[in-house]
């Protein structure tokens, strides 16, 4: 079975929402509403194998532990995640596709150790820290990336990710990410000029 809530203004998913309401529901669609939370533990006594919930305000990547057994495909485009850890996917066992693309991360735990099943990931429009946890997706099936992704660190700057290698992935450490701010100068003659300012 399949739901879909697009586009209805919706803020919140909690346990009271899914929990044991919609034992066949295999496939949810969340698209285009003002989802800022999705409460830890939700749509237990479901099926679900595809969750939808691009262009929303989610500021982290959502608990879908409830559905581990079953839940392979992730949509979370075009929200406004900034980063991920291994603890939010790492009960994912059977995930297959995830899309992250036009979240405002910058550096991305190791989600292909972390996610065995995964064959497709979309990180495009990123700009990413690049290092060691990102060496497993130079073997992924199919990646979706930019062509020059790297804001870190200066040597891979301006790089084509299909000419980065495994080892200077490797020898780059994670540990320290690239923050910035944006500042934005409104001119008299109407232009607009965002200035990156970084740390």
């Amino acid at each position: 079975d399949y739901l879909d809530l697009e586009i209805n203004e919706i803020t919140n998913i909690t346990q009271e929402d899914f929990n044991y309401k919609y034992p066949f529901l295999e496939t949810l669609y969340l698209t285009n509403n003002n989802i800022a939370r999705v409460e830890e533990g939700c749509f237990r006594g479901t099926q679900l194998r595809y969750i939808g919930v691009s262009e929303n305000q989610l500021n982290y990547f959502p608990d879908f532990c409830e559905v581990n057994r079953t839940l392979k495909f992730i949509n979370l485009y075009s929200n406004v995640i900034s980063k991920t850890s291994p603890g939010d996917v790492s009960c994912l066992a059977v995930l297959e596709s995830l899309i992250l693309d036009s979240n405002p991360l910058v550096s991305l735990c190791d989600l292909v150790r972390l996610l065995p099943s995964l064959t497709s990931l979309n990180i495009k429009r990123m700009e990413l820290n690049c290092c060691w946890s990102m060496v497993g997706m130079k073997d992924l099936p199919t990646l979706y990336t930019e062509i020059y992704p790297c804001l870190a660190p200066s040597s891979l700057i301006r790089v084509e990710w299909r000419v980065i290698t495994k080892t200077q992935l490797n020898e780059t450490t994670c540990g320290k990410t690239v923050e910035y701010t944006y500042f934005q100068i409104i001119l008299l003659n109407n232009f607009t000029i965002h200035v990156r300012q970084f740390s």
